[in-house]
């Protein structure tokens, strides 16, 4: 984890309200698919808070390291954010929270990406990281419209297998994205193949939820990356708490600390 500020080097709108933002931070971080950021303009009064952000993309170039973020505009720090311009100066925490990992991917050698709306950027760089260790991978992408896609330029360009599903028909399969997972799922075990996958989620919380509810009915593992208002990113507020399965009963844990990402089957949807 990093204190340190970042500078703007670019900045563009696209769709009904996306803006994707690039920093440029004066030093080399490592950073893993799945972490985040906290975000805020130097100098902003308002919003108090930074916000969170995932992670799209990363490239370190002389000592100096590269950052993409995808949001939608929302709310006020969102749009402080999306109001800044090159070369302004942006208050950066990260990277933080949890990874996904491609270790239990490699076992099975077949991934499943199952994600929608703002939860897409989240899982590109996973989705590169799967594609470089020659992992078998499908990644399936929700949006309520073809307006709503994000980074469909990017994610074809990746060696896997791109499914699409808008809620409207405007792209791709019409309905949700879960509809689709399963279908897929379906065709696939129909041809009495041995099928082994592990699948990852980032989206909308219902979407998350039914794509745990499938991964047990096929009995495939499934993580998920959790959002959650946070105020820190470090887990002193104890404001991002998640209710997790325990062996006992159920206990609480902060999604900016032990996750954000989980294994899907111990969150109490």
């Amino acid at each position: 984890m990093k204190e340190t500020i970042a500078r703007v080097k670019e900045i563009k709108h696209f769709g009904r309200s996306y803006c994707q933002i690039k920093l440029v931070i004066d030093e080399e971080l490592k950073i893993e698919p799945g972490q985040f950021a906290m975000l805020k303009p130097v100098g902003a009064f308002e919003p108090l808070l930074r916000r969170a952000m995932a992670f799209y993309q990363v490239s370190t170039i002389k000592n100096q390291t590269f950052v993409d973020f995808i949001f939608n505009i929302l709310g006020r720090g969102t749009q402080v954010l999306a109001q800044m311009h090159v070369g302004d100066k942006v208050e950066f925490l990260g990277p933080l929270g949890k990874n996904f990992s491609v270790l239990p991917a490699k076992t099975t050698q077949n991934a499943i990406i199952v994600a929608g709306g703002v939860g897409t950027p989240a899982v590109l760089m996973l989705a590169q990281e799967l594609c470089k260790e020659k992992i078998e991978t499908t990644i399936f992408l929700g949006a309520r419209s073809e307006a709503d896609l994000v980074g469909m330029e990017d994610f074809s360009q990746l060696p896997a297998k791109l499914f699409i599903a808008t809620d409207d028909g405007s792209v791709g399969d019409k309905g949700f994205v879960t509809n689709s997972l399963e279908n897929f799922l379906k065709q696939t075990l129909e041809q009495n193949k041995p099928f082994n996958s592990v699948i990852y989620t980032c989206g909308p919380e219902i979407m998350m939820e039914t794509t745990a509810k499938i991964g047990l009915k096929y009995n495939l593992k499934t993580y998920a990356s959790l959002e959650a208002r946070m105020a820190c990113g470090f887990g002193v507020c104890v404001g991002c708490v998640v209710e997790i399965e325990s062996k006992q009963d159920s206990s609480y844990q902060r999604v900016c600390v032990e996750g954000p990402v989980f294994d899907a089957s111990e969150v109490i949807w």
